[in-house]
């Protein structure tokens, strides 16, 4: 490579390793750092911040960009190659960065600090009034980001493309429409099904479960998976996440509940696919903008099907109820797998997010992007959140939390300052069902080895299609390349309707 290259690699790997080190600061503050250092956290997060958007935005890293743009346009570079994705991830790294202050980096890095802690002790009291304040400071932050990023309709564009490349609001409103108008019939269907009140009956996952045991399980589960202990920890944190602190130190969290084993055990599969995806990604992108997941709404097709399609199937659970019935004896004993299938497969409204079911979880994420973007557009005042939380619960799911911890205060992402980051889940939702029915077309022996209880297989084939990418393509063009359409809600809402017709004895 040429000097220029190796100058613009050195000040692209100073930035990741900074990231990376942000992104400790980050974990230790959920996971580990007393609750008074708070205040300081954020001064050095935010000094973190700084330091990496100077560097993104240096007239020497910009002056290199734009050089090495020229050699690998006259050099005719393939699109997909590494030289010329590089510089494609770079240039729109660069362009939001200089729009972006450098105080207002800043200033948004120290309010998130002070805003984690102030949401735990307002969960911890489920007392809405005690994270107000910082709410209130983050939402207008945001709109200041959005202002100086730019955008053509909403303030919400801006925001969300930080998260999901080149998507609009306009083209969720077309997914979370066909969405209402097939989920919506589907709940009512199934709440007036006759099975309903059986499964509701028969729950063997809802009896005291030791915390201990949970966790030992959970780590069974990642050993299944196939997730690389060497390379990676697990621990707990009041809300669970997965970050990268370097290509062979991947953090996930989980949290367990004792009255509850599904919890536990669906977080570990959500985080543990997030960390597979990390696990994955390819060497030669190490210190590199390449060296991460192609977008939020790829990285959570990749947690929401080892979560669900996998996770919550017939097969998963042939192998897995054994292991479970090891550590838990008592509360496993006689339970078979048609108990536990239709036991993992409850329906049933839900006060939290991640605890939903497959079916209703969903109308969660459309009611939170309703909510940030009225609150983005300036249509809705911080102070009235949680009452327009409850009437959109009622709305969506008929049922109303007791208090604003079950409500407002249950996810962690505006604390973060991730505002346009829940529609991901629904388009990893969707996504993941697509990535599922091309690997059943492409790989083989896929079938046979998940007979025998091999899922390395599936591991192995998201490596190889998915994770290989990295940050090179959008999610577009990697549903493209992989599955030979672009993203499409059909066969998610086919999978749904065929397992859960079956499920509850309904007639679609």
């Amino acid at each position: 490579m040429s000097a220029q290259w190796n100058r613009f690699l050195e000040l692209m790997g100073e930035m990741v390793d900074l990231a990376h080190m942000t992104a400790l600061a980050g974990w230790d503050q959920q996971v580990m750092m007393p609750s008074r250092g708070a205040e300081e956290r954020g001064r050095q997060i935010a000094t973190l911040e700084r330091y990496i958007h100077k560097l993104l935005t240096g007239r020497e890293f910009g002056d290199l960009l734009s050089a090495l743009e020229e050699e690998v346009e006259a050099k005719g570079t393939p699109y997909e190659s590494r030289e010329a994705s590089l510089i494609r991830k770079a240039r729109r790294e660069f362009d939001k960065a200089v729009r972006l202050p450098e105080q207002l980096v800043s200033e948004m890095a120290q309010a998130e600090s002070l805003a984690f802690n102030a949401w735990v002790e307002a969960k911890s009291k489920a007392d809405f009034r005690l994270f107000e304040p910082h709410l209130s400071r983050l939402v207008e932050l945001q709109k200041a980001k959005a202002e100086a990023l730019g955008y053509k309709d909403t303030p919400y564009d801006a925001l969300l493309d930080n998260y999901e490349p080149g998507m609009t609001s306009k083209d969720l409103e077309e997914l979370f429409s066909e969405l209402r108008a097939e989920l919506t019939p589907l709940v009512a269907q199934i709440a007036r099904s006759r099975s309903t009140k059986e499964h509701l009956a028969d729950n063997p996952l809802r009896q005291y479960y030791a915390e201990k045991g949970q966790m030992d399980l959970c780590r069974k589960i990642l050993d299944i998976l196939g997730f690389d202990g060497n390379k990676g920890r697990m621990d707990k944190s009041a809300h669970p996440f997965t970050t990268q602190i370097g290509r062979h130190d991947i953090r996930l969290t989980i949290r367990t509940r004792t009255n509850d084993l599904a919890s536990a055990v669906f977080c570990t599969l959500h985080e543990g696919g997030h960390a597979l995806y990390e696990q994955g990604l390819p060497d030669t992108f190490k210190r590199t903008f390449l060296g991460q997941g192609a977008s939020l709404g790829v990285h959570e097709s990749q947690s929401r099907l080892w979560e669900n399609v996998i996770g919550r199937s017939r097969l998963f659970w042939q192998h897995f109820l054994p292991v479970a019935r090891e550590i838990f004896p008592s509360q496993l004993a006689g339970v078979g797998i048609d108990r536990i299938y239709k036991a993992v497969n409850l329906v049933e409204p839900s006060l939290v997010r991640v605890d939903a079911d497959e079916v209703t979880y969903n109308l969660h994420i459309i009611m939170r992007y309703e909510i940030e973007r009225a609150l983005l557009e300036g249509e809705l005042a911080v102070a009235d959140l949680p009452a327009v939380w409850w009437e959109k619960m009622e709305k969506y799911l008929g049922i109303k939390p007791a208090n604003d911890a079950e409500g407002v205060l249950q996810d962690v992402h505006w604390a973060q300052g991730y505002f346009g980051y829940f529609p991901t889940y629904t388009l990893g939702s969707v996504f993941s069902v697509q990535l599922w029915q091309a690997a059943c077309r492409k790989e083989a022996d896929l079938a046979v080895r998940l007979e025998k209880g091999d899922f390395s297989v599936v591991r192995e084939w998201l490596n190889k299609e998915v994770h290989a990418w990295g940050a090179s393509l959008t999610m577009q063009e990697l549903a493209l390349k992989v599955t030979g359409k672009k993203l499409t809600i059909k066969p998610y809402i086919k999978y749904l309707k065929n397992k859960y017709s079956k499920l509850y004895d309904l007639a679609l």
